[in-house]
């Protein structure tokens, strides 16, 4: 997870403050890649309405 963040961080995407031994990373929201950080970050929540929608739809509910 660090690596990423760091590689983040290296091309522009995340800003990093170091406070001590730690290292606190934010979303830089005026990059053009953000907006799609921000969609990839709720895919489970996206795909988990997407299935419940199409089940919904089902003539023959599941058991």
């Amino acid at each position: 997870m660090r690596r990423c963040l760091e590689r983040l961080e290296e091309n522009g995407v995340v800003d990093a403050s170091h406070l001590g031994n730690r290292v606190e990373y934010s979303l830089n929201v005026q990059h053009m890649l953000a907006g799609l950080v921000v969609e990839a970050s709720r895919a489970t929540e996206l795909f988990t309405r997407f299935l419940a929608d199409q089940i919904s739809r089902w003539n023959e509910q599941p058991l």
